[in-house]
């Protein structure tokens, strides 16, 4: 049985660690690492002309490796730790690339040098001969062309805007209204049952908001580090007196509205109707202002993280029309990394419904609603999850707006089919194939108001609002209320809860159209509190003489009720009360495992199980002979003090149970000597061979015994 058995090492044994950089044995060509759109963009630029670039390291961080780890601590925790990781790798990897940098930039060849760690990469301006120098190094992936992107581009809004009295007509005086798109979504019984989004912090990476808006003033995050006006950077976070977000379009404190639709979008999450009409689904949501241009965009999302926002609101996407085309794959990892670090991100899915000449199927959906949810909803082919909640647009007769884009989309290798596109797909994101017949990702995963919503305006009052941007503020916000309801939840629960409590249009079932339906906030909440009583356990079950996965295993919780069946990726989830359990995983062909698990309410336990295949003519009973060594997931995980780990012998002979730090060097020896066949169990103080207490970080434990080696990872927490 196991919490994680992919072991997440640095750069000692970056092999097993980062296992998202590159292939065995793959290397990549310096004649791939500049973009054929950025070669274009610098045959075309003066020789000290600084060009816009994004940098991105070919070591990425591992979903896969930090995943079981992350999803065994609570939101805050989760958090501090993935932001940690991220930000050691990209310290640990970008150190030549930022000195070559930095001496450039002394003699003007470059400038606004910005590292990057929500993906591991560097943004810069950089003369032409800076670029083609980069080639030469093999920290790097490629160097992406950072085109200025205009705003129309980028902002999911479609026809035109019209202002709208404060007070639709017979509105009683001193009333405030509630616009349909509101109860269209059960908003308002949601608020009469005391959910309205209170204390949620929603990012909105968008033009800026007008926080003097009567319906927004009294919603804007405030920076509780920051002492406004003394001119110092009070909580350390990079930027001075950012006491209600950042402008990173002009790299200052005040992220005033550049244009409307960031209001738009606000106002749609939070607008409380004080100026005559409710237009916000969660109307006591705080509202933390990002005011940026595309190519700032993550530099917004990591303001949000490290800042502690709970929700993004980006109502924004990169189209498959325009140059440069999208890097799906980097869009990838920094999705991933999203929801490694918990947080919630809700994001447009384009309005290229009608646009499918210039944006095909399977690249009808922007970039990065087209990366997966947190949550693999059955309908879909079991693959890959990532951190995205895609939104489409719906209008108030239950049909699908002509321009909300349509899915699938396809993650593979895109070059094959369509030669042009300059991107590498890696491997593990090659997990959604299209071409051939197949599925492909099924995007969006649900739908909100889109046609003809109303929200608030620069300058107070309030303007029709159309599009995916009108239909993603009304999924974030019902978010806010779901996180309100359940402060607990995961971004794999809540995408859990938006899609199973949605109401279903169209085809039965999850579509490329609506998706899994029409967004249902009251159906939301309530799925939000019956969670706060339970708990979700799953993982993968695989063999453990080859790591295949198997399907059709029994999950049951002995003395309970609840019960599951593996997939054919060996997946399982089963969700609980709260409480302690012991799990018994049987299948006829392998022997039967038993594993205790603590379910706490509103969260979500990972737990991997390798099974041992059944000797020749033994039967499954439990207590069948092994045929190879297992290594159990030491509990706790984390820890602290103390752990206990169990493993198994098929035989009597030697083995060597020992814990090591992510250098690898050697801490503690637990076992070293003879183990007699059968099962073992050790524990682990936390401490080293010589006594002293081993600081707070990601240990590895490995067992040597018949000729195999296992390793695992745990987390010690001081």
């Amino acid at each position: 049985m196991r919490f994680n058995s992919r072991p997440r090492l640095p750069l000692a044994l970056v092999a097993l660690a980062f296992a998202g950089a590159l292939l065995p044995g793959q290397v990549w060509s310096s004649t791939d690492r500049i973009s054929p759109d950025l070669e274009l963009a610098l045959q075309g630029a003066a020789a000290h002309e600084l060009v816009p670039v994004t940098i991105v390291m070919a070591e990425q961080a591992s979903a896969s490796d930090l995943l079981p780890i992350a999803r065994g601590l609570a939101r805050a925790e989760r958090r501090q730790f993935v932001v940690a990781e991220l930000k050691y790798l990209a310290e640990s990897t970008q150190g030549p690339i930022r000195d070559f940098l930095a001496a450039q930039a002394a003699q003007g060849r470059a400038a606004d040098i910005h590292p990057l760690w929500i993906g591991n990469g560097i943004r810069a301006r950089l003369a032409p001969k800076v670029v083609r120098d980069l080639a030469a190094f093999d920290q790097i992936r490629i160097v992406l062309w950072d085109r200025p992107v205009p705003p129309a581009e980028a902002e999911d809004i479609t026809e035109p805007q019209a202002p709208v009295p404060n007070r639709p007509e017979g509105t009683p005086a001193g009333a405030s209204a509630i616009w349909w798109q509101l109860d269209y979504v059960r908003a308002p019984e949601c608020w009469a049952l005391g959910y309205d989004g209170d204390g949620i912090v929603v990012a909105v990476l968008d033009s800026g908001i007008d926080r003097n808006h009567t319906d927004l003033t009294t919603h804007m995050w405030s920076n509780p580090g920051e002492i406004p006006g003394n001119l110092i950077d009070d909580d350390s976070n990079g930027y001075v007196d950012d006491t209600w977000g950042w402008n990173f379009e002009t790299n200052n404190n005040n992220p005033i509205p550049n244009g409307s639709h960031g209001t738009n979008c606000a106002g749609i999450v939070a607008g409380d109707g004080a100026g005559g009409t409710n237009t916000g689904v969660a109307p006591d949501a705080l509202l933390m202002a990002c005011r940026n241009t595309w190519a700032q965009t993550i530099d917004a999302i990591e303001y949000a993280i490290d800042n502690g926002a709970d929700i993004i609101s980006m109502s924004r996407s990169e189209k498959w029309r325009f140059t440069p085309k999208p890097n799906y794959d980097w869009w990838r990892s920094i999705t991933d990394n999203e929801l490694l670090a918990g947080i919630l991100h809700a994001n447009s899915i384009g309005n290229e419904g009608d646009n499918q000449n210039t944006d095909p199927i399977p690249f009808n959906i922007a970039a990065p609603g087209s990366c997966p949810a947190p949550w693999r909803h059955p309908d879909q082919v079991q693959a890959g999850i990532s951190g995205i909640t895609a939104c489409g647009a719906v209008s108030q007769n239950n049909v699908i707006a002509s321009y909300s884009s349509i899915g699938p989309f396809a993650w593979e290798d895109i070059r094959v089919h369509w030669p042009v596109y300059p991107h590498a797909m890696r491997i593990e994101y090659q997990d959604y194939p299209w071409w051939g017949g197949q599925p492909g990702l099924l995007r969006p995963d649900v739908v909100a108001p889109g046609p003809n919503t109303r929200s608030t305006q620069p300058g107070g009052g309030y303007i029709t609002f159309s599009g995916t941007s009108a239909a993603t503020p009304h999924v974030a916000g019902a978010m806010a209320l779901c996180l309100q309801a359940n402060p607990n939840l995961t971004p794999e629960q809540m995408s859990m809860i938006l899609q199973t409590s949605a109401t279903d249009l169209g085809a039965a079932g999850k579509d490329n159209t609506y998706g899994a339906g029409k967004l249902n906030c009251l159906g939301a909440v309530q799925a939000a509190l019956a969670l706060s009583t339970s708990g979700e356990v799953g993982g993968v079950v695989t063999d453990v003489t080859n790591q295949a996965p198997i399907g059709g295993v029994l999950v049951e919780a002995i003395g309970e009720p609840e019960s599951a069946t593996t997939n054919g990726q060996g997946q399982y989830s089963i969700v609980i009360p709260a409480g302690s359990y012991t799990l018994r995983f049987t299948h006829a062909n392998y022997v039967e495992e038993q594993a205790p698990v603590t379910v706490l309410a509103g969260s979500t336990v990972t737990l991997d199980v390798e099974m041992a295949p059944v000797a020749a003519g033994v039967g499954s009973e439990a207590g069948a002979s092994l045929l190879h060594p297992v290594l159990e997931q030491n509990q706790p995980n984390p820890f602290n003090p103390v752990t206990a780990i169990r493993f198994q012998v098929p035989a009597t002979g030697p083995a060597h149970l020992a814990v090591f730090d992510v250098s690898g060097r050697l801490v503690r020896t637990l076992k070293a000597g003879i183990a007699t066949a059968g099962a073992h169990e050790v524990t682990w103080d936390g401490r080293d061979d010589r006594g002293a207490q081993a600081p707070t970080g990601i240990y590895v434990y490995q067992l040597a015994a018949g000729g195999t080696t296992r390793t695992r990872s745990m987390v010690l927490l001081k």
